[in-house]
């Protein structure tokens, strides 16, 4: 008779939790193929947070565990998976294992933005064979760095490849399209300023006889405008503290400010296409040529909408005072870590 493995997997609600849910199943056949095949491996999947943070340890996540599932329940092993980065000797920890409490703890953000199922699965099922004792599955772009001190292991990424996905994961995890769709009295603010502006013969002038490069800068700060009125309208800055490591505090504000961009620049599209959709319904070439001196051509009419968007998106800043605090600053990661218990203290 095979033997029966229970590997609970604890997960931070949000895009760890959904990417853990939907590779569950297939785990079980990882395991199998990967790490034994003769045995009967039970994967339970708990959405909870926990304090595995840059200051955390991976028997932080004990507790949770030990309060969620309880004693007899918890299962054999236990795989966690933090929306937070945690760093060791200036990398990026990938995956970290404490073979006394057998807990193993996988940073999401350490494994990039893209493919994340795939890499999830790959870094759960390399952590759960350490803990077996079994020959662990090697993770692409990471070096294997034992850890005596926790009688256990840790992966951390390789160079500047591995700092670059971890801010592409980190903002992955911010969801910054979520961003844009709750900006709408932005959006609100932006759609009436453009709609008025295309009333304007200034605009029509400026934006048929601007060159492209100059549209691109007026997009440039109007983007950057519409950002750093964000990032001090709702505090999203990022100072140091006793939780929050200098080092760290910069991180999370570059990936604020990236996420930020992102969102606003999706914002900045659907914008565009509102202004030159009205453009086309309200522009009247008769009146444009007896203003502009000739009939407008397709360039003018984009030209003008993208002028006109670029101005929209600056007013649009009075809009971001009617989002709310919270809406807004989930692009912010140091309140992500806020959310997060403690090290050494179990979650709510």
């Amino acid at each position: 008779m095979s033997q029966r493995v229970q590997v609970a997997v604890v997960a931070d609600p949000g895009l760890a939790a959904d990417v853990v849910t939907g590779i569950a199943d297939g785990l079980v056949d990882r395991l199998r193929a990967e790490v034994d095949d003769e045995v009967d491996w039970q994967v339970e999947v708990v959405s909870d947070r926990f304090a595995a943070d840059a200051r955390g340890t991976v028997r932080d996540a004990e507790a949770v565990v030990r309060g969620r599932l309880g004693d007899e329940d918890a299962g054999d092993l236990w795989v966690c998976l933090t929306d937070l980065p945690r760093r060791d000797r200036g990398a990026a920890v990938v995956g970290e294992t404490d073979q006394d409490s057998r807990i193993g703890v996988a940073s999401l953000p350490a494994l990039g933005a893209h493919d994340l199922a795939a890499r999830v699965s790959a870094a759960l099922t390399t952590l759960v064979a350490e803990l077996r004792g079994a020959e662990a599955p090697p993770l692409p772009s990471t070096r294997r760095v034992e850890d005596p001190a926790r009688a256990g292991v840790k992966y951390l990424s390789r160079g500047p490849r591995g700092r670059l996905r971890l801010v592409a994961g980190m903002v992955r995890a911010n969801r910054p399209w979520r961003l844009a769709l709750d900006l709408t009295g932005v959006l609100v603010a932006a759609v009436g300023t453009g709609s008025y502006c295309l009333l304007i013969a200034t605009v029509w002038q400026l934006g048929s006889r601007l060159s492209p490069l100059r549209l691109a800068v007026a997009t440039a700060l109007s983007v950057v405008g519409l950002v750093g009125w964000l990032i001090l309208s709702h505090r999203l800055w990022e100072r140091p503290s006793e939780r929050v490591h200098p080092q760290q505090a910069r991180l999370y504000n570059a990936v604020t400010v990236l996420t930020l961009a992102f969102g606003v620049l999706t914002l900045y599209s659907a914008l565009f296409l509102l202004v030159f959709s009205a453009e086309l319904l309200v522009l009247n070439p008769s009146v444009f040529q007896a203003q502009v001196g000739h009939p407008p051509s397709t360039g003018d009419r984009v030209g003008v909408a993208w002028f006109a968007s670029s101005v929209a998106t600056v007013a649009g800043a009075l809009g971001s005072k009617l989002e709310s605090d919270e809406s807004v600053r989930a692009a912010a990661y140091g309140n992500r870590q806020r959310g997060h218990p403690e090290p050494g203290t179990e979650s709510g």
